[in-house]
Order: C-alpha cells, then sequence, then structure tokens
C-alpha cells in the first residue's frame, strides 16, 4: 500500500500465526498499552520520519552493496528439560532457524529473489567482552505463572514481558534479542498466538522477539522430530523479524473496532494507520487460512502476487516480500548501532574500558535537546532525545560497540543534534585516559547557535603523543543555547547544569601503528613483515622468557610462538595465513609492542 501521511503512533508487535495455526493478531491490544507513553510515541514519530527521509533522498542508493549483519542472541527460557528436548531446543534447530532467516532475506529461497542484504549472525561476544556461542539456557520455571501458562499477551495468567526480560536481555543496540518461550496465553505451544516482535528501537524499554519453541526452527515436512507448528516452514518467524525491521502488516488499518478481526478496507493514506507505506502491496482485509483468488476490498483478481503471497499478510500461502518492504527495511537500520555493532565478532584482546572521573546530570524528562546521531570511520550511533533515551547515555563500557580510527589519518565526525531548538554542543577525546579532558587535544570542539536538526562537523585534533592500541572516551554533550531564559553555555565536559540536555559517552579504539618495513634501531624492540620470505621479523633485544601473539583483524588468535631471548632477530613463519591486516603483540615481564602488519 502507497503511503501519503506520516503519523506513527504505535509500536507495531506480530502476533501471528500461518496455516492451520493462524489466528487474530493481538497489534491492538498492545498497541493501547504503548500510546500510554508519550515518549514512544514520539520515538515512533522519529523513526518513520527517519524512514521517509532516506526514502525521499535516496540516500539508500548510496549503500547499495553494503551487507547488513545483525547479531543475534537467542534465550531459550525452558522448564527444566535436557537440551534438545522440549522446549529446551537444540543448537540445530536454533541454527536452522537463522540460516532460513538469511536464505529469506537475501532472496535465496524459491519465490522469494529480492536481496535485502541483510544478514543474521549469532553473537561471538556478550556484552562483557566474553566468548559466547550466542544462545542461552535459562531455566525460567522460577518465573510466577511461567511453568502453567507460559508468557501471557491478552491473557492475566503467566509471566509478562517485563519478566523475562529481566530475567536476561542484552543490549538492544548491539543484539537483537529473541526469546525463546514455551507457550504464549497457555496455549500449549499450538493454536494461537505464536510469537510477536517489535519495531528496533534504540531506546524503547519494548524490543526483540518473543516466539514459541514450537515455531523457532526450518524443517520443512518435520523430518527431524522438532515438533514445529506451520509445516516447520519458519514462516513465523521470518514474519516477525519483518516487524523488527519496521514492516507493517499488509492489511495495517482494517480493524476499526479494535475486535481483532477485519471490517474495513484500509483507505491507504496514514503510514501506520491505515497504510503499510509499500506501493507495491495494496489494501486488503485480513483473513486466515485461505489464499484467495480475488481481492475482498475489490471483488478483483490480484493484481500481482506481492499482497496475497506476502509474508506480512495471514494468507496461509505467503513466501515472499517486496522491493518497497526491502527498501522501508533497510531504511529503518540504516545508521544504527546494531548494524555498528561488534557482537557478532570475536571477543578484541585487551579491551578495558576507559577511565572517566566524572559525569554530567542529565534532566530526563524532556525532549527539547539531545545528540540524535554520531557518526566517525563510516560507523554511525543513533539515539534521540534527552527525554527519550532517558537521560546520559554510556557506551563506554560496552566492547560491542565502538569507533574504530587509524591516527595515520584524517577524520571528520558528524553529530547530529535534536530538531526544534537551537544548539550548544562540546565534544572531547580523553586521548590519555586519565579519566579528565583538560589535557592536550582533549577538547575537540565548543558550538552554540546550532540550527535544531542539524549536522555539526567535528575534525578530529590528534595529541602530541598518540596512544596506539588504546581506548580511549569520547564525550558528547549538548543542551539548547543560552538565548533560552536559565541556560548557561557549557564551560567543560565535567558540566553539572544541564536544563535540558545530555551526554553520551561512547568509546574509540585507536588501532596500532602500521610499520614500514625499513631499518630498525638494533636498541629498539620492533616488528615487521617479511613478505618475500613469507616470515615475521621480531628484532631487538628481548628481555626475559617471550611470547609473540598474532591476531587476525576479529581478534582471534592466528598464531603463537615462544621467541629466542638470546638472538636480537626472531622469525615466526606465516606462510599458512591469508593475505590481510594483522595485530601483533610481543611481550614479556617487562616489554609489550603491539603492532598491526600487512602479510601479503
Amino acid at each position: 500500500m502507497k503511503n501519503f501521511t506520516i503519523y506513527v503512533v504505535m509500536v507495531v508487535f506480530s502476533l501471528f500465526s500461518y496455516s492451520t495455526f493462524a489466528q487474530q493478531c493481538a497489534f491492538d491490544t498492545q498497541r493501547e498499552l504503548l500510546l500510554q507513553d508519550p515518549n514512544y510515541v514520539q520515538q515512533e514519530q522519529l523513526a518513520e520520519q527517519k524512514i521517509q527521509n532516506f526514502i525521499s533522498n535516496n540516500t539508500l542508493t548510496q549503500r547499495n552493496g553494503t551487507v547488513y549483519t545483525i547479531p543475534v542472541v537467542v534465550h531459550v527460557l525452558h522448564l527444566g528439560e535436557a537440551e534438545g528436548t522440549g522446549s529446551n531446543i537444540s543448537d540445530a534447530q536454533i541454527l536452522s532457524s537463522i540460516n532460513n532467516l538469511n536464505d529469506f532475506y537475501r532472496g535465496l529461497t524459491p519465490n522469494s529473489s529480492i536481496d535485502f542484504e541483510i544478514e543474521f549472525a549469532l553473537a561471538q561476544r556478550d556484552p562483557n567482552c566474553n566468548a559466547t556461542t550466542g544462545i542461552n539456557r535459562i531455566n525460567a520455571s522460577s518465573l510466577p505463572g511461567y511453568s502453567q501458562y507460559g508468557v501471557n499477551v491478552t491473557e492475566s495468567n503467566g509471566a509478562s514481558y517485563n519478566d523475562i526480560k529481566t530475567l536476561i536481555s542484552w543490549p538492544q543496540t548491539d543484539y537483537f534479542n529473541v526469546w525463546v518461550v514455551t507457550e504464549l496465553d497457555d496455549n500449549n505451544g499450538g493454536y494461537g498466538y505464536q510469537g510477536y516482535a517489535y519495531f528496533y528501537s534504540e531506546s524503547s524499554s519494548s524490543h526483540g522477539s518473543v516466539m514459541m519453541s514450537t515455531v523457532f526452527g526450518y524443517d520443512p515436512g518435520n523430518t527431524n522430530g522438532w515438533g514445529l507448528n506451520s509445516n516447520g516452514d519458519n514462516s513465523t518467524v521470518v514474519h516477525e523479524v519483518g516487524h523488527y525491521f519496521h514492516l507493517y502488516h499488509t492489511f495495517q488499518g482494517d480493524d476499526t473496532d479494535s475486535d481483532g478481526v477485519g471490517d474495513t478496507c484500509p483507505a491507504d493514506a496514514t503510514v501506520g494507520v491505515d497504510s503499510d507505506g509499500c506501493a507495491d502491496t495494496v489494501p486488503h482485509l485480513r483473513e486466515t487460512s485461505t489464499c484467495p483468488a480475488n481481492n475482498t476490498c475489490t471483488g478483483s483478481p490480484w493484481v500481482d502476487n506481492n499482497t496475497v503471497n506476502n509474508i506480512m499478510s495471514y494468507y496461509y500461502c505467503t513466501d515472499r516480500l517486496t522491493e518497497d518492504q526491502k527498501t522501508r527495511a533497510r531504511a529503518a537500520m540504516t545508521d544504527t548501532g546494531i548494524v555498528a555493532s561488534k557482537g557478532d565478532e570475536a571477543p578484541s584482546p585487551g579491551f578495558t574500558a576507559p577511565a572517566a572521573v566524572c559525569l554530567a546530570n542529565s534532566p530526563a524528562g524532556n525532549n527539547y535537546s539531545g545528540v540524535m546521531s554520531v557518526e566517525l570511520n563510516n560507523t554511525t550511533y543513533t539515539t534521540s532525545t534527552t527525554g527519550i533515551d532517558g537521560g546520559n547515555i554510556d557506551r563506554s563500557v560496552n566492547c560491542t560497540g565502538l569507533f574504530n580510527i587509524d591516527a595515520a589519518n584524517s577524520y571528520t565526525m558528524n553529530v547530529e543534534v535534536a530538531p526544534g531548538n537551537f544548539h550548544q554542543l562540546g565534544v572531547w577525546i580523553d586521548w590519555n585516559n586519565d579519566g579528565d579532558f583538560d589535557d592536550d587535544a582533549e577538547t575537540q570542539s565548543f558550538t552554540q547557535d546550532i540550527a535544531g536538526g542539524a549536522v555539526v562537523p567535528v575534525t578530529i585534533a590528534y595529541p602530541t603523543s598518540i596512544p596506539y592500541d588504546s581506548y580511549v572516551r569520547l564525550r558528547l554533550m549538548t543542551d539548547v543555547d543560552d538565548r533560552f531564559g536559565g541556560v548557561n553555555l557549557i564551560d567543560s565536559a565535567c558540566y553539572t547544569s544541564l536544563v535540558y540536555g545530555q551526554t553520551e559517552d561512547y568509546t574509540i579504539y585507536v588501532e596500532p601503528g602500521t610499520l614500514s618495513i625499513g631499518e630498525v634501531n638494533a636498541s629498539e624492540l620492533n616488528v615487521f613483515s617479511d613478505n618475500t620470505n613469507n616470515e615475521l621479523i621480531v628484532k631487538g633485544q628481548l628481555f626475559g622468557e617471550s611470547t609473540v601473539n598474532l591476531y587476525d583483524i576479529q581478534g582471534r588468535l592466528v598464531k603463537t610462538k615462544m621467541l629466542d631471548t638470546s638472538a636480537t632477530r626472531n622469525s615466526v613463519d606465516v606462510s599458512g595465513l591469508n593475505s590481510g591486516v594483522y595485530i601483533v603483540k610481543v611481550s614479556n615481564q617487562s616489554q609489550l609492542k603491539v603492532k598491526k602488519v600487512v602479510i601479503d
């Protein structure tokens, strides 16, 4: 359906099942709950405006060919069964679902050839930078009502969404959280609600997706004995992920009396009210367990199969999405924290959160100011206004969300401020990691009289002594400017008199310097690659038992060797390694040398 007016006042829940398990969606019930929070309403409006801006400005054409990877963490909330039995589903079942998601959204399924250029990967690092499989198994029988009723959706019995989120949840800006549960509304894992999802959001308290164990998996014909609903086609999961990507049902707006039954053909005028925002689907009434030849809204045959076969409808013959749905999904996910997340990569060696000796105050209950996004070296993190963010944001402790820079290059950081009011903005980098922002080149920028919604370019200034191979703190601070009564100018990174604004802290990883091959002072410990002989050279006097470790660019240890401390030149055979950039770490009790080298 084509969109004409942008007016988002809701979050979309997918509460949906397929084939013989089809039933009404609980969208309206959940919408009423969420509409009680004005911040959530504004957040959805901003998200929709972003989508429309990307589409109208043709911004997405610049990203064609860029594959977005979504780190996924699956929380299996079982009842104490052995792994691979009952609700404690096997790794194989989980992987089958993830693999099918990738096939579908990369256009590799028989009737869905549209490549969304979006992939899913189970997390490899957890929020504490430890290695993980991306699968958490938790006995949730202690949650009130969970053993008897599962998770409640419209009923009062069972565990709530907040219960399971409190039990376990990883940061939504870095992971797509999927809670695999026993049942919904006491349906015994069968007929009824199969799952639901929330729109992707960097700030909302509601995020991720909840699905029953009986739908999370791909096993057509149920030959593996997993006991899957919907013929084991994983279609519920594909559908819920569509909602996560800000896709509406194709029949959006057909239920004017909120009884779960389509009664009015959508007018196709307002996105999120009576339109799904896609011109290549058509308005229709929801219908389950059928695949009609005619559109009930027109009485005529379908113009094409885009709607009747659409995964975001309730028909039983669904197998595809459309080009406009792809455009909408990519617009929603472009420049988001989860796309920039390193959650799908192996843990970074030696991550330590940078220190801080001061934090600014933040008046969390307003939406007059805020940092909306920050971009550095092609990595973007998007947040929102002070009120929607709940005050200050500190991502510096999170090893899954950080910026990388090579100090041999020049960079311009782009900071977007909230719309509507004139702003002031301060930017600092704690290069020497002493917890303050008072040293060489640590004040990066201070600007005022910034128009609402403007993007402020900040050229990164380096200190005299560059902290290679270090994690340093970036601080952004904003408020409305001093033309507003009672507001003063920000005077430091530790300013504590913000009236409407907020502080956002991030980590910047300053990569090791790339070493040129050449003459090396014999008294200095150094490393370089000798690509002619397929060797890595460690040159200089070693003091005590010494080890060289070689990591690939994703932080995986690929080579280790004890060095000969009696020699001033050691070599390491790298003939078995692929060409690329590697991190070399030479260490002993009194020496540490970390360098980036290129192996051809």
